[in-house]
């Protein structure tokens, strides 16, 4: 039966002319080469092509595309996610939607386990259709509902997915579902609900999840809307009100951002997702915020006379803030790499970070105009999990 895909082409079409790729996607069976899981691997996977329409050539990327795995709520299928897969591969990303284990929860798990070689299988393998087609080597893991919290079982027992996103999770009606794994997991996450959250209710759910995170690499986030964003507007808005689309658009713009964090590895990508453009959208209501090091990056102009603004993610408390002239240097320190050169440093002084765990520095670019084109080393030292850390350097020239 091909008519429902057709038919789920054309409601979406609207969402992917507003973006810069032709999405297709194609129906695979991958081999299971692990002991556990299904024999065959089922999913629906959706990649920016040539033309829209099912089954089209995939429009190829040096290196591959950032690729995600998605697993589907209880009683559902990846392919029921339409919107979600229509926003991941008209944003230049390939999405796998598991197809197997509706109900079976242990299934599941061990299904997106079984997955991982598989599609690195897949990618090597000049023969297959995905041939250099995903990023393996940075391949992040999400779900929705029952799935979201298989994010968390699954990443404790990791086969090699760099980070986690979950929609909504469901800790279990005793909220101990997750108990014995979250503490296991060792990659970044990033959760996403709506306080108008009636299914999973989000303080007891997203939030608990996200306290019961302590073994983190990097960064933890849970970012949340409002009263309006539920179960099923963060993640699919079809058939629905326009308060259905701007939760779905605002929780995407964000985990547009965390993928790209996560791929690029650049902290400038996390004002899409914690910064002051995350907090400025439309249904938006808090962000939590949790670090191993701080996180620095810069909004603003960087001409002579004009207003920068530097941002920094870390726990709360007080963050020293330097720069120094000149290219950065590495020195160790008991805080981590100092990136300053100590000959030129200079102290901007101390800026607390609220509770919220974000901070904003603004900056005066002094107008004088000997600093074009000089470039400038910025770092911070602000509390991380093992208490003060350097963070990254972030090097800026003052541009005209």
């Amino acid at each position: 039966m091909r008519l429902l895909p057709f038919l789920a082409v054309l409601l979406c079409a609207p969402l992917a002319a507003q973006t810069p790729y032709p999405v297709s996607y194609k129906d695979f069976a991958f081999s299971n080469t692990t002991s556990k899981g299904s024999k065959s691997l089922l999913a629906r996977v959706f990649y920016p092509a040539k033309t829209q329409a099912p089954d089209q050539p995939l429009l190829t990327r040096t290196g591959g595309w950032p690729t995600i795995m998605f697993m589907h709520g209880y009683q559902k299928y990846g392919n029921q996610y339409w919107e979600l897969a229509y926003w991941a591969a008209s944003t230049g990303r390939v999405i796998v939607l598991a197809d197997t284990a509706p109900d079976d929860l242990q299934l599941q798990i061990d299904d997106a386990i079984a997955i991982y070689p598989s599609l690195v299988a897949a990618n090597k393998d000049s023969k297959s259709f995905l041939y250099g087609a995903m990023r393996t080597d940075r391949m992040i893991l999400s779900g929705h509902s029952t799935g979201a919290a298989h994010v968390f079982h699954v990443l404790a027992d990791n086969p090699g997915y760099i980070a986690g996103i979950s929609y909504g999770p469901f800790l279990g009606f005793d909220l101990k579902y997750t108990q014995s794994v979250t503490p296991k997991v060792k990659v970044p996450v990033l959760i996403l609900s709506g306080t108008g959250e009636k299914i999973t209710p989000w303080q007891q759910h997203a939030l608990g999840a996200f306290n019961q995170l302590t073994s983190f690499e990097g960064i933890k986030l849970l970012y949340l809307l409002g009263a309006e964003c539920n179960h099923y507007n963060v993640i699919a808005y079809q058939l629905g009100t326009t308060t259905d689309k701007e939760c779905f658009d605002a929780i995407h713009e964000t985990v547009g951002g965390f993928v790209d964090f996560i791929v690029d590895q650049d902290p400038q990508t996390l004002e899409q997702v914690c910064g002051e453009a995350s907090r400025q959208r439309k249904r938006w209501y808090g962000t939590f915020i949790d670090v191993v090091e701080p996180y620095e990056w810069r909004t603003g102009s960087l001409s002579i006379g004009k207003l920068a603004r530097i941002q920094v993610a870390a726990k709360p408390g007080q963050a020293f803030h330097m720069l120094a002239f000149g290219n950065p240097v590495a020195l160790p320190t008991t805080w981590g790499i100092l990136r300053c050169d100590p000959i030129s440093i200079a102290f901007l002084g101390f800026q607390p970070v609220p509770t919220s765990g974000h901070q904003v520095l603004p900056m005066l670019i002094p107008n004088l105009p000997g600093l074009k084109g000089l470039p400038f080393v910025f770092q911070v030292l602000a509390p991380g999990r093992n208490g003060d850390r350097l963070g990254n350097a972030m090097l800026f020239p003052i541009d005209k």
